[in-house]
Order: structure tokens, then C-alpha cells, then sequence
């Protein structure tokens, strides 16, 4: 801008100085005017390159003479040196030999190697000496730093928590060093863009009041002129893109003059409106958005620190609960393992008491054991594939989690080998771990909680089929109740089959009495001599003896062949009753060999499902103890991962305490390590003060920089004042003068 104003002048002056300059010749000086000021502006920075490449060649050469004189300062010493020797051997030639010179030399060298040598072992002691009060010095703060931790620890302090503590307080320390830089680095580079601002907006209001100052000065002269309406058509036309032809002649010259002066000067002033500086207004209010947006985003960044805060916390309060919900799980754990060990024992105990039973109380009917063996295998195939999917499932699963737990260990391991001078574990990794420990933990007590359960469900279904006295609920109560009814009716029909069988051996042991008392009754009889031997012709019998002629007493004969038909008449009787009864009696045999067979099957059945059901109560017994097994083995896990969970932060409290001694430098590197740390922090802290003293001081040059820029501006402002003042005077005495030329026209021109 001050280039501009001081082209305005020199336009104004040379405007003013001459009035027949045209516009070329005028476009032409600003031209030459800028290349001069191009060239003005080359040959300063050329200058100050030669002048920094002169400051650089002159300490260089400083720097060569200096080591230059140093060395011809040694060279002198040593000659005069050598020149003093060369006076004293010179000296004394005249009073000592060749030999007393050599001896005088070699003892001069052993001399100087004695030397030498004392000066290697005394740096050798030094070092030494060095060496061993590093060691001392290191376990000297060790042993105070032991002390120390023992009397915290005795008056109960945690170092390990006031570490943390003042680790997290450096830490917000840096942050809010880090925060303030940055607030003063934003500050600045809004101040700077407010000042430009500022600066640029008066600039701009400048303009304005200038630009209005000439729309006032030509309607001035407008209105001052004769004609105002072709005056304003004649502008008009001017603005629009020349003089009419018609009304030119009635356009003063001076008015034509007036007239492109101003319309230059507006268009240099719109020139100028268009080529604003980068950082204005609207730049600004982008800054301003900038800045807000970054107090936004620290509020957020504050919010969830804050909410980190108190999600930590509530971690901690939910890790105290957990762990009292633990302690009341193991309460529980326990109190299930016993009742669960006393169910078992009394299952143990029917499991035996139905083994000695006899086989005739456990006799049902053919088709309850048909739907009870199907149920039962139905049950005992689905239960026994379902636990061992589920044992399956759970082994995966238990050696997945020792696998990822493994894994684990071992990366926090490696990260613990390659991170030894990094920060340890925080507060909230370690709740983390023992959270997950614990939610394992659960997991696995819900497990062989469900697992238990599942497994005294088995045990009452594998129990219940065999055991009608267990009872599972109305219906099973009342099937059981039929089943001894329909044993306790089959044993009857049996006893009553033996009753009926015994009956009738004693009923065919009587027949066969009877048949040998008939028989031998026919054998003792008396018969005639020419009678038939078949005897179950009674006819022929009886005429014979009617006929016999040796019969000598009809009475006697008489009875006889009435008794003998009698006994005949009895004889066919007790064959018919004989045979009827042999009839019913093989009736009976075959019926009662029917039934005996059909129970002998029925008993064979029976004995084989008894036997069926035996081994499946067994299968049965074999998965109780398995499961009995693996819920020992599940208890034993979870035994483990408590005795890990315990173990957790005694590791943790290892762990830090192994961090704090790396923390302390043991060996002479390390304790140098540590100096050359403490120089840097104090070279850093000079470095601030350094930035610090040169930002005051960048600070008052600008300000001064300021203060000279508004005075040139002043001064440049009162000298283009006073040149608008004479320009100003001037035209007034050139139209005075064209006036009075004009007057002085106008008579020659009557005349």
C-alpha cells in the first residue's frame, strides 16, 4: 500500500507539474517507476546475500588466522625451546664429554618414560577409583531407596500409587505446557490476522472517504458548471465511453482533464478493492471458526476425560462387587457340592438296595417293560449322546480359553521384554484381566452348575424305569401300583396252577389205585373151564355159565351170575369214569404244560430285560461316575483359575517392582545416560527461555516497526495533503488564467 500511495503522488506531481502530459506518457512513468522499484527490491536482497556470504567469509577467515597464530606460537616454542637446549649442550661442550651427554640423555628418557608410565597407572587408579565410587554411589542409592520403601511401607504410603500418581501429574503438567503453547501460538496468529484486519480495514475506509471526496468533488464541479443537464449527459457519456460528438465543443478542457483524473483514480481504487489481501474479513471469520472448532474439540476431549474418570471408577466399584459376588458363588459352590454328594450317596445306596432285590419283586407285566425298555433306551441313547456333544463342546471350549490364556501370558510377555523402558500396565489394564479372570471363572461354575443338574436329572431317569418305589409323579406312582398288582396276580395264578397240578397227580395217583384194585378183582374171580378169556363180553360169559352143566347148586349159580353182572355193571362204570377222567386229566396236562411254558417264556423274558435293565442301570452308574468325574475335574479348573486370579496381582506388584529397579541406573552408562538426560531437560529449559527472551524481543521490533510504519504513513499522508493542496491551487490559477483568456476572447471575437 505504501508503494501505491507514493505512485499516487509521483502521478499527482507529475500530473500537477505539467498539465500537457498525455496519459501515455503518464502510463509509461508508472511503468519505468515499478521497474525501478523491481530493481530497488533485487539489489536489496542481492546485497543482503553478499553481505551474509561477507559475515560468513570473514569469520571463516578469523577462525584460519586464529589457528594459524596458534600454530606459529607452538612452532616459536618449540624453537626456542630447541635454541635454549642447543646454548646449554653448547655451553658446556667445553666442560663435559660425549658420554656424560649420553648418559645425561638416556637418563633424560628414562626419566620421561617413568613419567609417562606413573601417568598411565595414575589414570588407570583414577578410573578405577571412578569405577568404584559409581558402584558405591549406585548402592548407596539403593540401599536408600530400600529404606525409603520400607519406612512408606511401615507407615503404610504406597510408592507404587505415589509414582503413578506423579507420573499422571508430569503428565498433565506436559499437557497443559502443551495446551498453553498451543493457545499462545493460536493467540498470536489471530492477533496478527486482527492486526492485518485492523490495519487493512482503515486502508479500506481511506479508500472510501477518498473515493467519496471525488464523487463529491465532481458533482461539485458538475453542479458549478453552466449547463448542468449536458454537463450530466456529457458525463454520463464519459462514464459510459467517451464525449458525444455533438457536445463536445460545450466541454471545457479543464473539465475533460478533471474528468479522466478521477475516472483513473476509480479505477485504481476499484483495482485495488479487487486485489485484497488474503487475510481479510472472511479469512478472519474462517480463523475465528478454526479456533472455535478447536475449543470445541477440547471440551469434548475434557468431557471424556472426564467420562473415562468416571468409568474407571465405576470399574472399580463394579470390580469390589464382583469379587463379593464371587465369595458368595463359592459359598454357594459349596453348599451345592455337599447336597450334591448327599443326593449321590443316597442314589448310590437305592442303586445297591435295588440290586439285592430279588428278581420276582421286579417281575412286571410284558407290555409295561416293552414301553418302559423303549422309553428307557430312548432316554439313555439321547441323554448319553447329548453329555458326551456337551463334554465335547466343553473340552474345545476349556482348551481354546487355556490356548487364547497362553497366548496371552506370552504376548504380555514380549511385550513386557521389548517394552522395559516404557510405561508399565495401568490401574485399568490389570482390572481389565482380573475381570475377564473372574467372568471365566462364572462361566465355568454355570457350567458344572447345569451340568450337575443335567446329571442328577439322568440319574433319576436311568433310576426311575427299575425303582417303582421312587416315585417321579402321579402317573409313574400309578403305574407302579399296577405293576405290583399285575406281579402280585401273576404269582397267584401260579400258585394256583401248582395247587391244580398237585390235585391232579393226587387224582390220577387215585385212579391208578382204583384200576389196580379192579384188575385184580378180575384176576381173583372163578371162571368155567370153556368159557372165553375175554372178559369184556358179558353175554357170552353169562350164557355159558347158564349152560355150564358142572354147576351144581342153582342158588349158589344164581348169586353168582348176579354178582358177577354187578361187578361187571361197576367194571364198565369205572372204566367209563376212568377213561372220562384220563380224558381230563390230558386235558388238564396239556393246558397245564401250556401255562407252565408260557410262564417259563414269560420267566426267561423277564429275566433277560431284568438282566437288560441291569446292564443299562450300570451303563447308567458308569455315566454318573464320569460325570462325577468331570464335575471333580471342572471343580479342580476352577480351583486353578482362582489360584490364577489370586495370583494375578501378586505378579502385578512384581511386575512393578521390577520396573522401578530397571528405573534406577545401575551400571556407569546408565548414570550417564541419566546426566546427559538432565543436561538436555536444562539445555530445553534454556531453549524456552531463549524462544521466550527472542519473541520479547520480535515483539518490540514489530511494535517499533508499527510505530515507524504510522509515521511514514503520517508523513507521507501530510506530503500528499499538501501536494493535493498545490495541485489544487494550481488549477485554480490555470482557470483563472483560462478565464481570463476566455474574457479576453470574446470581445475579438465581437469586434
Amino acid at each position: 500500500m505504501d508503494k501505491e500511495d507514493s505512485k499516487k503522488a509521483r502521478a499527482t506531481g507529475t500530473k500537477g507539474g505539467s498539465s500537457t502530459i498525455s496519459q501515455a506518457t503518464y502510463v509509461k512513468l508508472q511503468k519505468e517507476i515499478r521497474t525501478q522499484d523491481n530493481l530497488i527490491a533485487a539489489f536489496q536482497k542481492e546485497n543482503e546475500c553478499l553481505m551474509q556470504q561477507l559475515k560468513q567469509v570473514r569469520q571463516d577467515v578469523h577462525y584460519d588466522v586464529h589457528e594459524a597464530n596458534e600454530e606459529l606460537r607452538k612452532q616459536v616454542k618449540q624453537l626456542q625451546e630447541q635454541a635454549n637446549e642447543v646454548a646449554s649442550l653448547a655451553g658446556g661442550s667445553d666442560t663435559t664429554s660425549k658420554a656424560q651427554y649420553r648418559a645425561a640423555v638416556e637418563a633424560r628418557l628414562e626419566a620421561e618414560a617413568h613419567v609417562f608410565a606413573l601417568r598411565e597407572e595414575l589414570a588407570a587408579v583414577r578410573l578405577n577409583h571412578q569405577q568404584r565410587v559409581n558402584e558405591l554411589t549406585l548402592e548407596l542409592d539403593r540401599v536408600k531407596k530400600a529404606k525409603v520403601e520400607l519406612e512408606c511401607r511401615y507407615e503404610g504410603v504406597d510408592l507404587s500409587q505415589v509414582a503413578q500418581e506423579a507420573e499422571h501429574a508430569r503428565k498433565l503438567q506436559n499437557e497443559l505446557d502443551l495446551c498453553k503453547t498451543e493457545h499462545s501460538h493460536a493467540l498470536g496468529a489471530l492477533q496478527k490476522k486482527l492486526d492485518w484486519y485492523v490495519e487493512n480495514q482503515r486502508l479500506l475506509d481511506d479508500q472510501d472517504e477518498e473515493l467519496r471526496r471525488l464523487r463529491h468533488e465532481v458533482a461539485s464541479q458538475s453542479s458549478k458548471s453552466p449547463g448542468k443537464t449536458p454537463l450530466k449527459s456529457q458525463s454520463s457519456n464519459a462514464i459510459a465511453g467517451g464525449p458525444s460528438p455533438a457536445r463536445s465543443h460545450r466541454r471545457s478542457p479543464n473539465d475533460i482533464r478533471r474528468i479522466q483524473e478521477l475516472e483513473s483514480r476509480l479505477a485504481e481504487v476499484e483495482e485495488a478493492m479487487r486485489r485484497r489481501h488474503p487475510d481479510s474479513l472472511t479469512n478472519l471469520i474462517l480463523a475465528s471458526r478454526r479456533a472455535d472448532e478447536e475449543s470445541k474439540t477440547q471440551m469434548v476431549e475434557h468431557e471424556y476425560q472426564e467420562k473415562v474418570a468416571a468409568l474407571s471408577r465405576e470399574l472399580e466399584q463394579a470390580h469390589e462387587a464382583s469379587e463379593m459376588k464371587l465369595a458368595s458363588f463359592r459359598q454357594q459352590q459349596e453348599k451345592l457340592l455337599l447336597q450334591y454328594r448327599r443326593k449321590i450317596k443316597e442314589q448310590e445306596k437305592q442303586l445297591k438296595q435295588l440290586g439285592k432285590a430279588p428278581l420276582t419283586h421286579r417281575t412286571p407285566s410284558k407290555e409295561a417293560i416293552k414301553s418302559a425298555g423303549a422309553t428307557t433306551d430312548t432316554e439313555v441313547a439321547r441323554v448319553r449322546r447329548f453329555y458326551t456333544d456337551k463334554i465335547k463342546q466343553l473340552e474345545r471350549k476349556w482348551e481354546t480359553k487355556y490356548r487364547s490364556q497362553r497366548k496371552q501370558q506370552f504376548m504380555g510377555l514380549g511385550r513386557l521384554d521389548s517394552n522395559q523402558q516404557q510405561d508399565g500396565p495401568t490401574y485399568a489394564d490389570s482390572t481389565v484381566v482380573i475381570a475377564n479372570l473372574q467372568r471365566q471363572i462364572r462361566e465355568q461354575e454355570m457350567e458344572l452348575k447345569q451340568e450337575r443338574a443335567r446329571a442328577d436329572q439322568f440319574e433319576a431317569a436311568s433310576v426311575r424305569p427299575e425303582g417303582p418305589h421312587i416315585p417321579r409323579d402321579e402317573n409313574s406312582t400309578h403305574r407302579g401300583q399296577n405293576l405290583q398288582a399285575r406281579i402280585k396276580e401273576l404269582e397267584e395264578r401260579v400258585v394256583d396252577l401248582e395247587a391244580q397240578l398237585r390235585d391232579s397227580e393226587s387224582a390220577r395217583g387215585r385212579l391208578v389205585q382204583t384200576l389196580d384194585s379192579v384188575h385184580n378183582l378180575g384176576i381173583n374171580r372163578p371162571v368155567a373151564p370153556g368159557s372165553s378169556a375175554k372178559t369184556s363180553k358179558p353175554a357170552t360169559t353169562t350164557m355159558e355159565t347158564a349152560t355150564d352143566p358142572t354147576t351144581t347148586d342153582p342158588t349158589a349159580s344164581v348169586a353168582e351170575a348176579l354178582e358177577l353182572q354187578q361187578n361187571e355193571a361197576e367194571l364198565a362204570q369205572l372204566r367209563q369214569e376212568l377213561a372220562t377222567a384220563r380224558e381230563a386229566l390230558s386235558n388238564e396236562q396239556a393246558v397245564s404244560t401250556e401255562k407252565i411254558a408260557h410262564l417259563k417264556a414269560q420267566a426267561t423274558e423277564q429275566s433277560e430285560k431284568n438282566k437288560l435293565l441291569e446292564s443299562r442301570v450300570a451303563d447308567s452308574q458308569n455315566d454318573v461316575r464320569n460325570l462325577h468325574t468331570l464335575s471333580i475335574e471342572a471343580e479342580r479348573r476352577a480351583r486353578e483359575l482362582e489360584v490364577q486370579a489370586q495370583r494375578v496381582p501378586i505378579l502385578e506388584d512384581e511386575i512393578l517392582s521390577l520396573r522401578r529397579e530397571l528405573a534406577l541406573p545401575r551400571t556407569p552408562s546408565m548414570v550417564q545416560y541419566r546426566s546427559l538426560e538432565l543436561k538436555v531437560a536444562t539445555l530445553e529449559q534454556k531453549h524456552k527461555l531463549r524462544e521466550a527472551e527472542l519473541k520479547v524481543v520480535l515483539d518490540r521490533a514489530l511494535a517499533s516497526s508499527n510505530l515507524e510504519r504510522l509515521s511514514r504513513e503520517h508523513a507521507h499522508r501530510a506530503a500528499i495533503a499538501a501536494k493535493n493542496a498545490e495541485i489544487a491551487s494550481f488549477k485554480r490559477q490555470l482557470e483563472e488564467i483560462l478565464n481570463e483568456l476566455a474574457q479576453l476572447q470574446l470581445p475579438s471575437s465581437s469586434r
